[in-house]
């Protein structure tokens, strides 16, 4: 038995199969002059085995999920024979009498410093295509063999839980549609944006369980808890029997209000919740769709990765038009792109310029790439007649960010007037409160926007400075903290000063627990993963907004996390004893 995090709800069963991405480990040797010719021979030959590899992967990909992938297996291939690589490694093997190991890294080397001395950020990137392609022929030549996590998506035949030791958002979304049924991962937090992919997948998931991946080997029978964390390697049949009985208790609460043809989140006193949903990917609009809700939250960025270059304007039409048409004739927000954070498998446009969390990324990144974002605005303003469209700017940290980004509005609307290209003019602009600077000068955003989209998620992690990326102190991460409350308190009383819709899209939105805590603090639209809708519906339509906002004023008082924590947790067991499964996991 393993210890983790939850990060997605669910219990699976299945096989490991371990993504091994640890480095090559070789020997560096020099070799006497007769055994020149076997040497280059062998690298030769490393060389024709992965030209072979990458001509299967790159067949087992068309017609697939991945098949936008196979440019990049077909340039990877070109790669792999270029002159650059072959002779100059083969040249060192003749010239030093080196081992065709060493001859390849010292050649790969040089091949990165001469990228990385070029100004275009373009060909700087494409250094890690060389690295890809060096890996792969180091692997053949030393029998170190890794597959790709594309390569192990497309061999699977049997539902299989991935573990790794960390995963990017960018290697999340390939496990669309694959056999994988599960993840485990040594490392991350249940905010990390692979965690939060897991959940828009409905994918279980354990992450920041330590050491897993030193523990299993492909093949081993798994059996992962997502709500409770829990990881069990081999399981006998008793133990099986209790994650049987678990998932099954837990399933039957989540049919039971999957049942309930509530479709509006209203209290006993007449107080209105709009519940709406988070998604990423294209291939999830069908299931939105279903919900029968809005869209709180589509996150652009995921257009943008695990790709070579940057989606044109007519392809981000399509796809901000398919939302909109979903979603009507409930609106749909868009969030602008949001790079940066953990979501940096990013085309080339980004360079060692962006910052993972406190840089260069989001609307900075889009104000100083103007051209760039034009292009995506442009996108989003032609698309915007197939719908009613939010438009939601995140990492605001003061109003000058927003007038710009009026301007430019200004500027693309004017463009497309004279173009005779239509446009809505009934778009609501939205600010992305999740910098605490943006949350103190709330009162002064709100005159600037249409609504507010509170981010838990990155608001916490600045308020109480834990990173969402740290295993070590991600204990200390408390939506509950007394510091994050009263920043919510300002953020609401700001926006209903103002006469502003208030929304959260954070993970915090579809817990449970929090539910009315947040009703409390008057937010008028919650977005979350889908499987969290019923059950927040359902506790909504159970309680009294006046009821929670006296919860509220009792809680701000409160010094610790710890209090907070107890008296919530009091007050919706008492109320919600038929939902204890789905509020505290752990007592299940």
């Amino acid at each position: 038995m393993i210890d983790g995090l939850g990060a997605s709800a669910g219990i699976a069963v299945g096989q490991v199969v371990l993504l091994d991405r640890r480095r090559v480990t070789f020997k560096k040797v020099h070799i006497d002059k007769r055994d020149v010719a076997a040497e280059i021979a062998r690298l030769r030959k490393a060389i024709q085995e992965s030209v072979s590899q990458l001509r299967r992967l790159e067949q087992s990909v068309v017609d697939t999920q991945y098949s936008e992938h196979s440019k990049i297996l077909e340039a990877h291939g070109l790669m792999l024979q270029d002159d650059l690589l072959v002779q100059g490694s083969e040249e060192l093997i003749e010239r030093e009498r080196i081992n065709a190991e060493w001859a390849l890294q010292r050649t790969l080397i040089s091949i990165a410093d001469f990228f990385n001395n070029l100004e275009d950020d373009y060909f700087r990137d494409r250094q890690a295509d060389v690295e890809t392609v060096g890996d792969r022929i180091l692997r053949n030549l030393t029998g170190q063999h890794a597959e790709s996590l594309m390569e192990l998506c497309t061999s699977l035949t049997e539902p299989s839980i991935l573990v790794a030791h960390t995963l990017s958002p960018a290697d999340t979304i390939q496990l669309s549609h694959s056999q994988i049924i599960g993840l485990v991962t040594d490392d991350g937090t249940k905010t990390t944006h692979t965690s939060i992919v897991a959940r828009s997948l409905e994918l279980p998931a354990v992450v920041g369980a330590g050491n897993v991946t030193e523990c299993v080997q492909s093949g081993d029978p798994m059996v992962i808890d997502g709500d409770r964390g829990e990881i069990c390697v081999r399981p006998n049949k008793k133990q099986l029997d209790i994650f049987t009985r678990r998932h099954r208790k837990v399933s039957a609460v989540r049919s039971k209000l999957g049942r309930r043809r509530k479709r509006v989140a209203i209290t006993e006193d007449g107080f209105d919740v709009q519940l709406s949903c988070n998604f990423d990917l294209l291939d999830e609009l069908p299931a939105v769709g279903k919900a029968g809700t809005a869209i709180g939250l589509y996150r652009t960025e995921y257009l943008f990765l695990n790709r070579r270059e940057i989606p044109s304007e007519a392809e981000q039409y399509e796809a901000y038009k398919a939302v909109l048409k979903r979603a009507s004739p409930q609106p749909a927000t868009i969030r602008t792109l949001d790079i940066g954070g953990d979501k940096l498998d990013f085309p080339g446009a980004v360079s060692e310029r962006m910052n993972p969390f406190f840089g260069l990324r989001a609307i900075r990144y889009c104000l100083q790439e103007e051209s760039m974002f034009r292009t995506q605005l442009r996108a989003l303003l032609r698309a915007s007649v197939h719908g009613q469209l939010r438009l939601l700017i995140p990492f605001i940290t003061d109003i000058t960010e927003i007038r710009e980004v009026k301007r430019i509005l200004a500027s693309v609307r004017k463009a497309l007037r004279s173009e005779g290209q239509p446009y809505s003019n009934t778009i609501e602009l939205g600010a992305m409160i999740e910098i605490p600077s943006a949350a103190l000068i709330a009162d002064l955003l709100a005159r600037e926007v249409d609504f507010f989209s509170v981010g838990t998620n990155d608001l916490i992690q600045y308020t109480l400075a834990i990173s969402r990326e740290s295993t070590q102190i991600g204990f200390m991460y408390h939506p509950l903290h007394p510091a994050v409350l009263r920043i919510l308190r300002i953020v609401s009383d700001a926006a209903h000063k103002e006469g502003i819709r208030l929304s959260m899209c954070g993970e915090m939105a579809g817990e449970p627990l929090y539910t009315a805590v947040l009703l409390g603090m008057r937010f008028q639209e919650l977005s979350m993963t889908r499987r969290s809708i019923p059950v927040v519906r359902e506790i909504i339509t159970r309680l009294n907004l006046s009821e929670t906002r006296s919860l509220v004023d009792r809680l701000l008082p409160l010094p610790t996390h710890q209090e907070v924590e107890g008296q919530v947790l009091q007050y919706m067991l008492e109320r919600f004893k038929d939902l204890e499964p789905l509020l505290v996991p752990e007592s299940s």
